[in-house]
Formats: C-alpha cells, structure tokens, sequence
C-alpha cells in the first residue's frame, strides 16, 4: 500500500501530449493504478502511490499506460480489522465489538452502520469495512453465559441447588455462612436461605429464595451438652457446653433472627436480650446442632 493524498485516476488516453520516454513527477498527489497495471507490473487494482515518477513509453502522440512504470513511491501498511476471539460474557456485562478505522464506512450482520456494535444475546457478529485500502471483514462468536440457579427444600432440612457450578455460597438472612460452600445446605434453624454461585467463566447467579419456618429433622442435633442459665431471665444468660460452638443464633417466638455470633472463646456466650418474650437459642458445633428454649421476663 502506498501513501494517500488527493485521488486522480488514471485512464487510457486521459494524458495528452506527452512525447515518447518523457519523465513526469506528481508530488504530494495520490494515483489509483488501473487494472492494466496488475496485468504488466504485477500491481493490485486497488494499490495507491504518491510523490512518484511515471514514464510512459510510448511510439505515439499520447500515452500507452501498458508501457508506463513507476519509478518511485513510499509505501504504507494497511491495518486489518479485528472483533477479536470467539468468547464468552457474563449475562449484564455487556460486550462491545470495535471495528473502528480511519474514514471508514462499515456494514454489520444487522444491517447497522456504526464503527462499534453493542453485543446483548448469544450469536455469530460479522462487519464489513470500505477503506482506501479496500474492503475487509471479520467475523466473531459469542457466547452470553447465563447464570440462574434454583434452590429446592430436598426433605428433611435440606436445601438443595438443583444445577452443578462451579462454586457455591449459601446465605442465611442475607448473611453468609462460613463453609457453606456445598451443592446442597442442611438448615439449622427457622428463617430465609439462599445460594450465590458460579460457573467456570466466573459468571455469579443468586438463586431464589426459600423461607425455613418448621425444623423437622432431628438427627442433625448435637450430643454435646449444652444449657442456658438462669432460665428464665431478666435478659441476661450465659450458654454452657462441653464444647465451644461455631456460630449462635437468637430467634424470638415468631421466628425472627435477634442475634448472630461467631464464637471466639467462652465470653462469646454471654448474651443480653432487653425484651421479654420467648426465645430459641441455636447453636451449631462441627457435628450438628442443638436448641434450647429461654424464657426472659
């Protein structure tokens, strides 16, 4: 490709009077060789020179391009057109395709007419794009990931995700629970559960949610021993078990979650309730859980 500059297109015949063997220079102007040159020098059509000497030879009064030649020029490069690799985005993050290139027009598969398409759904994405150098196309697949997992109550307190990911992260009340990182949770206590995942292009989904208000699987219960004191109270009790548990929940009699902790040593189960009522103290070990009523006055 050859330097750009104002646009003169050189016919047969269009060049009058020039002797035979006579030498002419065009500076600062730019040429499209016709087709006879990709026949005799081997020139593509669309090539373009600037500041060049031409020399027509010719036996005649006017000019005989099939015997002219060039004799100088500075070439250029022309840059491609890339949309990229075929790939894959998360659904909502959006992906724009760029086919920008200096004075261009360009054509994409719906017909639109911009330098940059806005990818939104799943598909083949092709543009077209006239430059001085020609035309040039490229094409693309893209792939939108889409992430919607569902949870199911699977029986006997255990929710379950109904889709393999990658990962899994299960909520309790819009807080997460440490290590709960399975394709399926066992609850431990009344109140609302729900799981964030991924897949392998880490692409994240949260599921629906489900609201536990019944326990019914009791095999899940902790043998350690565990109770509370004084009970009832005035709002203030200690918990005391032959091992110290992970997490304490406080829940009050219509199932709304009072206290979250996670306990460090034994002064995290200390507590202060300051309204009277029933509660239902849960705590979780390593092997299960246990509940205990409290009553404070």
């Amino acid at each position: 490709m050859w330097q750009t500059g104002l646009i003169l297109q050189i016919l047969h015949g269009s060049l009058l009077e020039i002797s035979a063997k006579s030498p002419f220079f065009f500076p600062d102007d730019r040429y499209v060789l016709p087709l006879d040159f990709d026949t005799d020098f081997g020139l593509d059509v669309i090539d373009i020179v600037t500041g060049i000497e031409i020399v027509f030879l010719t036996t005649g009064g006017n000019p005989d391009l099939a015997g002219a030649y060039i004799i100088g020029g500075t070439p250029i490069a022309c840059d491609t057109i890339d949309l990229g690799n075929d790939t894959t985005v998360c659904n909502g993050q959006g992906l724009v395709l760029d086919a920008t290139y200096p004075e261009a027009t360009y054509l994409w598969q719906d017909a639109s007419s911009g330098p940059s398409f806005h990818v939104t759904e799943s598909g083949q994405y092709w543009v077209s794009v006239t430059t001085d150098c020609g035309v040039v196309t490229d094409t693309v697949n893209v792939t939108i990931a889409d992430v919607y997992p569902s949870i199911i109550d699977a029986g006997g307190n255990v929710l379950e995700c109904t889709d393999p990911f990658y990962t899994y992260q299960w909520y309790y009340n819009d807080v997460l629970i440490p290590g709960a990182t399975d394709q399926s949770y066992t609850v431990s206590a009344i109140g609302t559960y729900y799981v964030e995942v991924s897949d392998t292009n880490e692409c994240e989904g949260i599921s629906n949610a489900i609201v536990v208000d019944v326990l019914t699987r009791l095999s899940e219960l902790s043998p350690h021993y565990m109770t509370v004191y004084p009970n009832p109270n005035l709002g203030s009790f200690k918990l005391s078990t032959t091992v110290l548990p992970n997490h304490v929940w406080v829940y009050n009699s219509v199932g709304q979650m009072v206290l979250n902790r996670i306990t460090i040593d034994k002064n995290d189960l200390i507590f202060n309730l300051s309204v009277a009522g029933v509660y239902f103290i849960h705590a979780q070990f390593d092997d299960g859980f246990a509940v205990r009523k409290l009553i404070v006055r």
